[in-house]
């Protein structure tokens, strides 16, 4: 593999080599651009030459926000979401266990298409509004640049900021919900005309920076944004890593000495066949000393995993280790565990397979006043996180509630003890099961640790009585397993989510200051005026100790 590097200082542009026991190959001056430049931009647009590929480093300042914000009415986001990763055999899943989408399959079908429901649920009585909570409108449809919906609402908490991103669009606000500075992504990142999407953001404590990721559709690639320091309004280090294929819905992860993307791997344009699942491993150290060529190895791609989802370690100084999860959509009872460690140059590579309790399809939720059901994925990993040696994960499971005669979607829950990993018999996770709602829908869940191991979880509700609204709730390291406390409102919607596509994913940060206090970043619909919606992310703040169950 001959990876070439193109350096943006703004004014200039070098070419150098650069990667890990990579042959040397010079990079193609850039072609002049073709398109108008933004305004606000002043350096020329880098194009990816035809004889490599290169990714560049240049510096960007949050301040520069070149972009009006569209007018005019909400659109629904590109649909450009990778397809089903085997149409047959989803729409056989459908087919076998939902006659009605919300019944369970008769008795000769289910013989063909066994899928026992998880023995450990955790039905909870319908949420009240949490009244500990701290919770602030963020980028709204009208203030998103022309992102569309689903926003795929993703942010974290520093020292003294939060940053938040959409589709499109980016904020600043202090702990308090002041806001200090919004901008387009397209002038944050410099990508000028290029497809972008899928923004992801976190803070690694241990370093004191911001990691944020964007994919360029156009370029094949997964633009990686740095931080000099903990002020978010400062100055970046920007990177451009290129994939195989077009790399989709990035997942990233940090910890003691590397920093990872993970993707999967579409066709040109992100569009249909699957290509498999990649991931690029880099120097965190020398991305955080600004290097214009960090130290960083790529996976081939593996057709055999999918949305492997890297783990947020907290603290994450205290291991060197990378953990990744993946499980196969449609129906499974088996996890894959892969582990990175080591030296970016000479990086091992460990696989460990889960049994877990059978995963169901999740079929769409309904809303209040509408028929318009919305899409509550097919599956795949949602979030994970790892303090202390339990690595936690999650993603949107099928089941039925206690109480209830129908199939709903709900929140499936795992840990794994990683202390444990080289145990030849330990193939069960320490724990293993749904969370679920009567006659609800749950949704895109997310979650995150603090460093004392308390976990915290932020997830979607929808129901024939509700509109799209957030949910918080979450385990303490005294809490007795396969439970959580019973989830509360963090913020109700208003209005009808005119969309099926309710997004991508939402996102749980933990405040590296005070522990136990988390973060969230997600979506709801609100009223605007009659027979007016729109799309409004909410970020909201939260301890355990503020919606622990009474005694």
């Amino acid at each position: 593999m001959s990876i070439s590097l193109l350096t943006y200082t703004f004014s200039q542009v070098d070419s150098q080599t650069a990667g890990n026991n990579y042959e040397p190959r010079a990079a193609t001056p850039a072609p002049e651009a073709s398109e108008p430049t933004p305004e606000g931009r002043d350096d020329t647009l880098t194009r990816e030459s035809e004889n490599g590929q290169p990714f560049f480093v240049f510096k960007a300042i949050v301040n520069e926000t070149a972009g009006a914000t569209p007018e005019g009415q909400e659109v629904e986001r590109e649909e450009h979401d990778p397809p089903l990763m085997n149409e047959t055999k989803a729409a056989l899943a459908y087919n076998k266990l939902f006659t009605d989408e919300s019944s369970l399959v008769e008795a000769g079908e289910k013989e063909i298409f066994e899928m026992p429901l998880p023995e450990n649920r955790s039905s909870g009585p319908e949420p009240e509004l949490a009244t500990q909570i701290d919770a602030f409108p963020g980028i709204n449809s009208a203030s998103s640049r022309g992102g569309g919906n689903p926003s795929d609402s993703t942010g974290a908490a520093g020292t003294n900021h939060i940053l938040q991103m959409v589709n499109q669009a980016g904020a600043i606000y202090t702990k308090d919900g002041r806001p200090v500075k919004d901008f387009a992504l397209f002038s944050f990142f410099r990508t000028a005309g290029d497809r972008i999407t899928d923004p992801r953001v976190i803070y690694d404590p241990s370093s004191e920076r911001w990691f944020t990721v964007l994919q360029d559709i156009t370029l094949k690639s997964q633009l990686v944004a740095v931080s000099k320091t903990d002020n978010p309004t400062g100055e970046w280090n920007v990177y451009k890593f290129p994939f195989t294929n077009c790399p989709d819905q990035a997942r990233i992860g940090v910890s003691k000495d590397k920093f990872v993307i993970s993707v999967n791997g579409f066709s040109a344009g992100c569009s249909s066949p699957y290509k498999g699942a990649q991931y690029t491993v880099v120097n965190k150290t020398q991305m955080i000393d600004g290097k214009e060529n960090p130290d960083f190895n790529q996976s081939t791609s593996d057709m055999d995993l999918f949305a492997l989802q890297p783990a947020i370690n907290n603290p994450s100084n205290s291991t060197s280790s990378i953990f990744m999860l993946s499980i196969e959509t449609f129906g499974t009872h088996e996890m894959n565990l892969v582990v990175l460690d080591g030296p970016i140059s000479h990086l091992t590579l460990k696989e460990k397979v889960y049994q877990i309790q059978p995963t169901t399809v999740p079929p769409k939720a309904e809303q209040k006043a509408s028929t318009i059901q919305l899409k509550t994925g097919d599956g795949r990993a949602q979030a994970s996180a790892w303090s202390h040696g339990k690595l936690w994960f999650t993603f949107v499971d099928g089941c039925q509630p206690d109480g209830d005669t129908s199939i709903r979607s709900c929140v499936r829950i795992l840990q794994i003890d990683t202390n444990t990993i080289d145990n030849p018999g330990e193939i069960i996770p320490a724990q293993d099961f749904d969370v679920a709602i009567p006659q609800s829908y749950l949704l895109y869940p997310a979650l995150a640790t603090d460093s004392q191991g308390n976990m915290g979880i932020l997830m979607g509700l929808s129901s024939s009585q509700k509109h799209p609204s957030l949910l918080i709730t979450g385990q303490t390291m005294n809490d007795p397993i396969n439970t959580v406390d019973d989830p509360q409102y963090l913020v109700e919607g208003t209005a009808v989510s005119n969309a099926e596509r309710y997004g991508d994913y939402q996102t749980v940060s933990p405040d590296p200051v005070k522990d136990s206090q988390f973060w969230n970043f997600g979506q709801i619909s609100i009223s605007t005026g009659p027979s007016r919606t729109m799309w409004s992310s909410y970020i909201g703040t939260f301890t355990l100790q503020d919606i622990s169950s009474p005694p």
